[in-house]
Protein backbone atom coordinates (compact mmCIF):
# COMPACT_ATOMS: atom_id res chain seq x y z
CA UNK A 1 0.00 0.00 0.00
CA UNK A 2 1.76 3.68 -0.76
CA UNK A 3 0.19 6.59 0.57
CA UNK A 4 0.44 10.19 0.12
CA UNK A 5 -1.30 11.90 2.46
CA UNK A 6 -1.71 15.63 0.43
CA UNK A 7 -3.83 14.24 -1.92
CA UNK A 8 -5.77 11.95 0.42
CA UNK A 9 -5.12 8.84 -1.36
CA UNK A 10 -3.93 5.23 -0.78
CA UNK A 11 -2.85 3.02 -3.59
CA UNK A 12 -2.65 -0.36 -3.59
CA UNK A 13 -0.19 -2.07 -5.74
CA UNK A 14 0.05 -5.39 -7.34
CA UNK A 15 -3.60 -6.96 -6.49
CA UNK A 16 -6.55 -6.18 -7.90
CA UNK A 17 -8.87 -5.47 -4.79
CA UNK A 18 -12.00 -6.87 -6.77
CA UNK A 19 -11.41 -4.44 -10.27
CA UNK A 20 -10.44 -7.03 -12.41
CA UNK A 21 -9.48 -3.77 -15.14
CA UNK A 22 -6.65 -2.72 -12.83
CA UNK A 23 -4.31 -5.99 -13.91
CA UNK A 24 -2.26 -5.62 -10.78
CA UNK A 25 -2.03 -2.17 -11.40
CA UNK A 26 -2.49 1.25 -9.63
CA UNK A 27 -6.01 0.80 -7.42
CA UNK A 28 -6.53 3.95 -6.06
CA UNK A 29 -8.65 5.28 -2.67
CA UNK A 30 -9.89 8.39 -1.50
CA UNK A 31 -9.33 8.70 1.81
CA UNK A 32 -10.13 12.33 2.78
CA UNK A 33 -12.99 10.36 4.95
CA UNK A 34 -10.44 7.77 6.52
CA UNK A 35 -13.44 5.61 8.25
CA UNK A 36 -15.33 5.25 4.19
CA UNK A 37 -12.26 4.59 1.91
CA UNK A 38 -13.71 4.81 -1.87
CA UNK A 39 -12.82 3.18 -4.85
CA UNK A 40 -10.95 6.52 -6.72
CA UNK A 41 -9.70 4.91 -9.92
CA UNK A 42 -7.54 2.63 -11.16
CA UNK A 43 -3.96 2.56 -13.62
CA UNK A 44 -3.66 -0.67 -15.79
CA UNK A 45 -1.36 0.76 -18.24
CA UNK A 46 1.98 -0.87 -16.55
CA UNK A 47 0.22 -4.25 -15.99
CA UNK A 48 1.42 -5.57 -12.41
CA UNK A 49 3.23 -3.07 -10.70
CA UNK A 50 5.19 -4.18 -7.71
CA UNK A 51 6.05 -1.39 -5.75
CA UNK A 52 5.88 2.88 -6.20
CA UNK A 53 6.37 6.20 -4.63
CA UNK A 54 3.60 8.26 -5.44
CA UNK A 55 3.59 12.19 -4.21
CA UNK A 56 2.92 16.08 -4.41
CA UNK A 57 5.01 17.19 -6.57
CA UNK A 58 6.09 19.94 -5.30
CA UNK A 59 9.38 21.97 -4.03
CA UNK A 60 11.98 24.75 -4.80
CA UNK A 61 13.91 24.76 -7.98
CA UNK A 62 11.62 21.74 -9.68
CA UNK A 63 13.19 20.06 -11.93
CA UNK A 64 10.25 20.19 -14.35
CA UNK A 65 8.22 22.99 -13.40
CA UNK A 66 5.92 21.69 -15.83
CA UNK A 67 4.22 19.70 -13.82
CA UNK A 68 4.09 21.38 -10.25
CA UNK A 69 1.59 20.97 -7.79
CA UNK A 70 0.31 17.74 -9.54
CA UNK A 71 0.34 14.26 -8.17
CA UNK A 72 2.75 11.71 -9.77
CA UNK A 73 3.50 8.08 -9.26
CA UNK A 74 6.95 6.50 -9.88
CA UNK A 75 5.92 2.88 -10.57
CA UNK A 76 8.19 -0.52 -10.56
CA UNK A 77 6.56 -2.97 -13.08
CA UNK A 78 8.99 -5.75 -12.98
CA UNK A 79 10.83 -4.64 -16.26
CA UNK A 80 10.37 -1.23 -16.85
CA UNK A 81 9.88 2.12 -14.85
CA UNK A 82 7.51 4.61 -15.47
CA UNK A 83 6.36 7.71 -14.26
CA UNK A 84 2.54 8.23 -14.32
CA UNK A 85 0.25 11.18 -13.39
CA UNK A 86 -2.63 10.86 -11.21
CA UNK A 87 -3.48 13.96 -10.42
CA UNK A 88 -6.92 12.84 -11.28
CA UNK A 89 -7.14 9.47 -10.08
CA UNK A 90 -10.37 8.70 -12.46
CA UNK A 91 -7.95 9.48 -15.45
CA UNK A 92 -4.24 8.79 -14.90
CA UNK A 93 -1.79 9.15 -17.48
CA UNK A 94 1.41 7.82 -18.31
CA UNK A 95 4.18 10.39 -18.87
CA UNK A 96 7.14 8.31 -19.86
CA UNK A 97 8.43 4.91 -19.25
CA UNK A 98 12.39 3.80 -19.06
CA UNK A 99 13.32 0.58 -19.61
CA UNK A 100 16.89 -0.82 -19.58
CA UNK A 101 18.86 -4.36 -19.17
CA UNK A 102 16.26 -5.66 -16.47
CA UNK A 103 15.70 -9.12 -14.75
CA UNK A 104 13.47 -7.87 -12.42
CA UNK A 105 12.17 -4.05 -11.78
CA UNK A 106 11.44 -3.92 -8.07
CA UNK A 107 11.64 -0.66 -6.07
CA UNK A 108 12.82 2.87 -6.29
CA UNK A 109 12.88 6.40 -4.85
CA UNK A 110 13.48 9.93 -5.91
CA UNK A 111 15.89 11.79 -4.53
CA UNK A 112 14.71 14.61 -2.26
CA UNK A 113 15.11 17.23 -4.95
CA UNK A 114 13.00 15.17 -8.00
CA UNK A 115 16.24 14.80 -9.74
CA UNK A 116 16.66 11.42 -9.95
CA UNK A 117 15.02 8.36 -8.96
CA UNK A 118 17.46 5.27 -7.26
CA UNK A 119 16.28 1.85 -8.37
CA UNK A 120 17.08 -1.74 -7.54
CA UNK A 121 15.99 -4.78 -9.52
CA UNK A 122 16.21 -8.11 -7.69
CA UNK A 123 17.15 -10.74 -10.02
CA UNK A 124 19.63 -9.20 -11.90
CA UNK A 125 22.55 -10.15 -9.58
CA UNK A 126 21.12 -13.66 -9.82
CA UNK A 127 20.64 -13.88 -13.21
CA UNK A 128 22.23 -11.20 -15.94
CA UNK A 129 25.63 -12.49 -16.51
CA UNK A 130 26.79 -8.95 -16.79
CA UNK A 131 25.65 -7.93 -13.45
CA UNK A 132 28.59 -9.65 -11.00
CA UNK A 133 28.07 -7.35 -7.94
CA UNK A 134 25.67 -5.58 -6.51
CA UNK A 135 23.57 -3.07 -9.01
CA UNK A 136 21.96 0.28 -8.56
CA UNK A 137 20.78 1.99 -11.01
CA UNK A 138 20.04 5.91 -11.74
CA UNK A 139 17.19 7.56 -13.64
CA UNK A 140 17.24 10.73 -14.93
CA UNK A 141 13.86 12.22 -14.30
CA UNK A 142 14.71 16.14 -14.70
CA UNK A 143 12.28 16.02 -17.51
CA UNK A 144 9.34 13.67 -16.22
CA UNK A 145 7.81 13.26 -19.79
CA UNK A 146 11.38 11.45 -21.06
CA UNK A 147 13.00 9.63 -18.22
CA UNK A 148 16.07 7.78 -18.83
CA UNK A 149 18.61 5.20 -16.83
CA UNK A 150 21.85 7.26 -16.90
CA UNK A 151 24.24 4.91 -14.81
CA UNK A 152 24.26 1.93 -13.27
CA UNK A 153 26.26 1.69 -10.11
CA UNK A 154 28.46 -1.21 -9.49
CA UNK A 155 29.49 -2.48 -5.89
CA UNK A 156 32.68 -4.24 -7.90
CA UNK A 157 35.60 -2.39 -4.90
CA UNK A 158 36.68 -0.39 -8.63
CA UNK A 159 35.22 2.98 -6.72
CA UNK A 160 36.74 2.72 -3.95
CA UNK A 161 33.76 1.07 -1.92
CA UNK A 162 33.34 -2.33 -0.56
CA UNK A 163 32.82 -4.38 -2.87
CA UNK A 164 29.35 -6.47 -2.46
CA UNK A 165 27.93 -9.19 -4.11
CA UNK A 166 24.00 -8.92 -2.17
CA UNK A 167 20.73 -8.85 -4.16
CA UNK A 168 20.10 -5.15 -3.83
CA UNK A 169 16.07 -4.23 -2.10
CA UNK A 170 14.30 -1.85 -0.38
CA UNK A 171 15.69 2.11 -0.65
CA UNK A 172 14.94 5.33 0.77
CA UNK A 173 16.25 9.06 0.48
CA UNK A 174 16.54 11.25 3.89
CA UNK A 175 18.72 14.10 4.18
CA UNK A 176 20.45 13.64 1.35
CA UNK A 177 21.45 10.02 1.99
CA UNK A 178 20.57 6.96 0.57
CA UNK A 179 19.18 3.92 2.99
CA UNK A 180 19.51 0.55 0.79
CA UNK A 181 18.55 -2.67 2.19
CA UNK A 182 20.66 -5.00 0.53
CA UNK A 183 19.54 -8.67 2.01
CA UNK A 184 22.89 -10.74 2.80
CA UNK A 185 25.13 -6.60 2.57
CA UNK A 186 23.00 -5.03 5.45
CA UNK A 187 22.05 -1.28 5.55
CA UNK A 188 24.44 0.48 3.04
CA UNK A 189 23.78 4.46 3.71
CA UNK A 190 25.30 6.27 0.60
CA UNK A 191 25.77 9.97 0.34
CA UNK A 192 24.10 11.53 -2.85
CA UNK A 193 26.15 14.51 -3.65
CA UNK A 194 28.22 12.14 -5.67
CA UNK A 195 25.40 11.92 -8.19
CA UNK A 196 25.60 15.67 -8.78
CA UNK A 197 29.26 15.48 -9.25
CA UNK A 198 31.00 16.65 -13.09
CA UNK A 199 34.48 17.04 -14.46
CA UNK A 200 35.97 20.32 -15.39
CA UNK A 201 34.31 20.23 -18.63
CA UNK A 202 30.93 20.26 -16.72
CA UNK A 203 29.95 16.66 -17.65
CA UNK A 204 28.62 13.60 -15.53
CA UNK A 205 31.44 12.57 -13.35
CA UNK A 206 28.80 10.72 -10.70
CA UNK A 207 30.26 8.60 -7.60
CA UNK A 208 28.87 6.10 -5.64
CA UNK A 209 30.02 7.34 -2.36
CA UNK A 210 29.18 4.96 0.71
CA UNK A 211 29.15 6.41 3.68
CA UNK A 212 28.20 3.76 6.03
CA UNK A 213 26.84 0.51 7.10
CA UNK A 214 25.76 -2.14 8.94
CA UNK A 215 25.65 -6.03 8.31
CA UNK A 216 22.13 -7.84 9.70
CA UNK A 217 23.79 -11.04 8.06
CA UNK A 218 27.70 -11.69 9.30
CA UNK A 219 27.01 -15.51 8.57
CA UNK A 220 27.74 -15.19 4.54
CA UNK A 221 31.42 -13.03 5.08
CA UNK A 222 33.69 -15.73 3.77
CA UNK A 223 31.60 -16.81 0.81
CA UNK A 224 28.96 -14.26 0.20
CA UNK A 225 26.16 -15.50 -2.08
CA UNK A 226 23.52 -13.64 -3.64
CA UNK A 227 20.51 -15.16 -1.66
CA UNK A 228 17.45 -13.88 -0.13
CA UNK A 229 18.61 -13.56 3.11
CA UNK A 230 19.41 -10.99 5.57
CA UNK A 231 17.92 -7.44 5.84
CA UNK A 232 14.74 -6.55 3.60
CA UNK A 233 13.71 -2.96 4.60
CA UNK A 234 14.49 -0.18 6.54
CA UNK A 235 12.65 3.38 7.47
CA UNK A 236 14.93 6.23 7.81
CA UNK A 237 12.45 9.17 8.73
CA UNK A 238 11.95 8.91 12.71
CA UNK A 239 12.62 12.35 14.01
CA UNK A 240 14.96 10.64 16.98
CA UNK A 241 17.43 9.46 13.81
CA UNK A 242 16.81 6.04 14.82
CA UNK A 243 16.81 3.83 11.55
CA UNK A 244 15.05 0.23 11.75
CA UNK A 245 15.87 -2.25 9.89
CA UNK A 246 14.33 -5.50 9.14
CA UNK A 247 15.68 -9.02 9.35
CA UNK A 248 14.56 -11.95 7.45
CA UNK A 249 15.83 -14.61 10.25
CA UNK A 250 17.79 -12.01 12.56
CA UNK A 251 14.79 -9.89 13.57
CA UNK A 252 14.78 -5.81 13.85
CA UNK A 253 17.16 -4.01 14.05
CA UNK A 254 17.47 -0.31 15.84
CA UNK A 255 20.18 1.63 14.27
CA UNK A 256 21.93 5.26 14.68
CA UNK A 257 24.27 7.14 12.36
CA UNK A 258 27.21 8.61 14.13
CA UNK A 259 27.28 12.19 14.08
CA UNK A 260 29.74 12.34 11.81
CA UNK A 261 28.08 10.54 9.24
CA UNK A 262 26.11 13.68 6.86
CA UNK A 263 25.72 14.39 3.36
CA UNK A 264 28.03 16.10 1.46
CA UNK A 265 25.30 18.39 -0.21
Amino acid sequence: VVADDDADLAIIVGGTLGFDECSGGLNMLDMSNPLLPLPAGCWAGDAYIHDAQCLTYEGDALPDPEHAGKTICATFAEDHISIVDITDPAAPALLSTAEYNDAYTHQGWFTEDFRYILANDELDEQELGEVTHTRTLLVDTADLDNIKVVEQFMRDGSDGNMPTVAIDHNLYTHEGLVFQSNYESGLRVIDTAGLYLTDDDGNPAREWNEVAYFDTYPADDAAPTTEFNGTWSNYPYFDSGTIVVSGIGEGVFFLKLQDSVTSGE
